[in-house]
């Protein structure tokens, strides 16, 4: 389904989910989910989609194929989603802010839970973004779990100082989703947060005030 080159033919080829509505599934089941222990695995068929030329950009049918993978692995939870969450980077060695304590606890104050994704088990991590209303988090992987997501949910992304990729801007347009984006103001390497702009910005998010532009604005 992918040239042989690894670039994708636009006009025959849809992506992974496309690959796996080919297969004639209806949709994915718990039981098509393998999770690998070791680090070495051999396999009798595979299917490689191929990446695109935008790093950190996904095909909207892939995404559809992963919000099902979500609704496999983990039930939905009962009632309204009122979870907010704070992806926080303070324990990664690279885009963490001056002022990630403060953060923390400024958006504890509002409700919001703060996690480490890279410390947390696959399922919980989707389990907990599913439960998700708010999320907000600095630029980085965790923002890519947003896919598991089926229902609305508002984002608030906050960039280093002079650094711009819409890659997750993309991925809430593509699922629907609210977003607010922020830059981080110069300190050090990667900037601190405006704990007043981020709260002008948090006014916006709980009063329904919908913004999702200007990603792409030099900053």
């Amino acid at each position: 389904f992918q040239a042989e080159d690894g670039i994708r033919d636009v006009e025959r080829s849809r992506g992974l989910g496309d690959v796996y509505k080919r297969q004639q599934k209806t949709g994915v089941m718990q039981s098509d989910v393998v999770f690998c222990e070791k680090e070495y695995v051999k396999v009798h068929d595979y299917v490689f989609t191929a990446a695109e030329a935008y790093s950190g950009i996904v095909h909207s049918d892939d995404v559809k194929l992963l919000r099902d993978l979500g609704s496999a692995l983990v039930q939905d939870p009962d009632g309204a989603r009122t979870k907010r969450l704070y992806i926080s980077r303070r324990q990664a060695d690279r885009r963490t802010f001056e002022n990630e304590e403060d953060v923390e606890r400024w958006l504890e104050d509002l409700g919001f839970q703060v996690v480490y994704l890279e410390k947390l088990p696959f399922l919980e991590t989707v389990k907990l973004c599913r439960e998700a209303d708010i999320i907000v988090a600095s630029h980085g992987a965790g923002l890519a779990n947003l896919v598991w997501h089926k229902n609305e949910v508002k984002v608030v992304e906050i960039f280093p100082v002079g650094f711009v990729n819409d890659c997750f801007a993309r991925l809430c347009c593509i699922l629907g989703l609210k977003y607010w984006p922020m830059w981080a103001r110069p300190k050090g390497m990667w900037g601190e947060v405006d704990l007043s702009e981020l709260r002008d910005v948090m006014d916006k998010v709980l009063h329904g005030e919908h913004h999702s532009g200007e990603v792409a604005r030099n900053r």
